[in-house]
């Protein structure tokens, strides 16, 4: 059975927050960001709790965020020079899960061993704040890595503005 997860960019937020509801509103996970002049960190919090930690490895090729919390430790590091993002894990017990996205990255899929794990499939014109994205499995440690992604996804845009 799938879920529907929406995750909304708070605009006026200094350190940056991302609110992640499920589609009826119900707040089901939220990702703030440390305010620092070098080092650009993101925390994942579920019903209070820290539950992980994003950091952005700095002077490296291709964007490589470090992971770290209830899922273990990870490293999810972006292709180099590919023209749609194409993003894969290493370590942890998602090691070898890949993330790729379409020329807008408005459509994308994160997959795992050869099953997908999570889909959106947004239309060019939508709101450039919200993001639906849809959970195609039951277990609680793949919707917790498909928000890690989308977070990642979400820092790396910030980035680039």
């Amino acid at each position: 059975m799938s879920k529907t997860l929406v995750f909304a960019d708070k605009l006026l937020s200094l350190r940056g927050q991302i609110d992640i509801t499920e589609q009826e509103g119900q707040l089901s996970y939220q990702a703030r960001g440390d305010f620092s002049l070098f080092r650009t960190r993101w925390r994942v919090f579920r019903e209070g709790h820290e539950v992980a930690m994003i950091r952005r490895k700095l002077f490296s090729l291709s964007p490589t965020y470090h992971i770290s919390g209830q899922l273990g430790e990870m490293v999810l590091t972006r292709k180099f020079l590919a023209l749609n993002r194409q993003y894969t894990v290493a370590g942890g017990s998602y090691d070898g899960a890949t993330f790729t996205g379409n020329l807008f990255d408005l459509a994308f899929q994160i997959e795992h061993q050869g099953r997908p794990l999570a889909q959106a499939r947004e239309k060019l014109i939508s709101m450039r704040d919200k993001h639906r994205l849809e959970v195609l499995s039951d277990d609680a440690d793949d919707e917790l890595f498909t928000v890690i992604v989308m977070v990642v996804m979400q820092m790396e845009k910030r980035d680039k503005d």
